[in-house]
């Protein structure tokens, strides 16, 4: 619960001036979910609307780096 507190304070601290539109989450899904759903409620909270990039979740590395275009 700390280290994902921190990964998700680390990742509201992105200056909204950044290049970063895009942030790819990857591993199993199904088996990390509740985690995942643990760390969009914290940056949604802390965050909000004042975000300036989108996060999504992806079971693998490929379908990652396709959304995110590289």
């Amino acid at each position: 619960m700390e280290e994902l507190h921190r990964v998700a304070i680390q990742d509201c601290s992105i200056p909204p001036d950044s290049k970063l539109k895009k942030l790819a989450i990857v591993g199993d899904t199904k088996r990390y979910a509740r985690l995942v759903d643990l760390y969009f409620l914290f940056v949604n909270v802390w965050v909000g609307k004042s975000r300036n990039y989108e996060t999504k979740t992806f079971d693998d590395l490929k379908a990652a780096r396709n959304w995110l275009g590289i």
